[in-house]
Protein backbone atom coordinates (compact mmCIF):
# COMPACT_ATOMS: atom_id res chain seq x y z
CA UNK A 1 0.00 0.00 0.00
CA UNK A 2 2.71 1.98 0.50
CA UNK A 3 4.42 2.14 -2.83
CA UNK A 4 0.95 2.65 -4.30
CA UNK A 5 0.29 5.97 -2.17
CA UNK A 6 4.00 7.16 -3.10
CA UNK A 7 3.21 6.45 -7.05
CA UNK A 8 0.10 8.71 -6.88
CA UNK A 9 1.60 11.03 -4.62
CA UNK A 10 4.37 11.45 -7.78
CA UNK A 11 1.96 11.44 -10.36
CA UNK A 12 0.02 14.59 -8.40
CA UNK A 13 3.07 16.42 -7.88
CA UNK A 14 3.89 16.21 -11.76
CA UNK A 15 0.47 17.38 -12.21
CA UNK A 16 0.85 20.46 -10.21
CA UNK A 17 3.94 21.15 -11.31
CA UNK A 18 3.04 20.89 -15.14
CA UNK A 19 -0.39 22.78 -14.33
CA UNK A 20 1.27 25.92 -12.35
CA UNK A 21 3.73 25.87 -15.19
CA UNK A 22 0.61 25.88 -17.55
CA UNK A 23 -1.23 28.87 -15.96
CA UNK A 24 2.44 31.07 -15.42
CA UNK A 25 2.46 30.78 -19.50
CA UNK A 26 -0.69 32.24 -19.80
CA UNK A 27 0.79 35.47 -18.21
CA UNK A 28 3.86 35.28 -19.97
CA UNK A 29 6.05 33.68 -17.32
CA UNK A 30 8.87 31.55 -19.27
CA UNK A 31 9.26 28.35 -17.16
CA UNK A 32 12.08 27.13 -19.82
CA UNK A 33 14.93 29.22 -20.88
CA UNK A 34 17.20 28.44 -23.51
CA UNK A 35 20.68 30.12 -23.69
CA UNK A 36 21.43 32.15 -26.38
CA UNK A 37 24.68 31.82 -28.39
CA UNK A 38 27.02 34.88 -28.42
CA UNK A 39 28.33 34.02 -32.28
CA UNK A 40 29.15 37.21 -33.41
CA UNK A 41 30.58 40.55 -31.60
CA UNK A 42 28.50 43.02 -31.14
CA UNK A 43 29.12 46.22 -33.15
CA UNK A 44 30.37 49.31 -31.40
CA UNK A 45 27.59 51.78 -31.07
CA UNK A 46 28.46 56.03 -31.49
CA UNK A 47 26.05 58.64 -30.44
CA UNK A 48 26.07 61.73 -32.91
CA UNK A 49 26.60 65.25 -30.79
CA UNK A 50 26.58 68.55 -31.67
CA UNK A 51 29.78 70.44 -30.43
CA UNK A 52 29.33 72.45 -27.31
CA UNK A 53 29.92 75.71 -29.01
CA UNK A 54 26.71 75.39 -31.22
CA UNK A 55 24.76 74.07 -28.13
CA UNK A 56 21.93 76.16 -27.07
CA UNK A 57 23.12 78.57 -23.82
CA UNK A 58 20.67 78.90 -21.27
CA UNK A 59 18.15 81.55 -21.06
CA UNK A 60 17.74 83.64 -18.09
CA UNK A 61 14.08 82.79 -16.32
CA UNK A 62 12.01 85.74 -15.35
CA UNK A 63 11.54 85.13 -11.61
CA UNK A 64 8.41 88.19 -11.12
CA UNK A 65 5.37 88.05 -8.93
CA UNK A 66 2.08 87.22 -11.14
CA UNK A 67 0.01 89.95 -11.32
CA UNK A 68 -2.49 90.18 -8.74
CA UNK A 69 -6.11 90.15 -10.74
CA UNK A 70 -8.61 92.27 -9.58
CA UNK A 71 -11.57 90.38 -7.69
CA UNK A 72 -14.93 90.47 -9.39
CA UNK A 73 -17.87 91.28 -7.26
Amino acid sequence: MGRAMAFLAEILAVAVVWLSSFALCQFGVATETRAHKANHAHAVKTVARSPRADAAKPQPVSAATPAVAPKAA
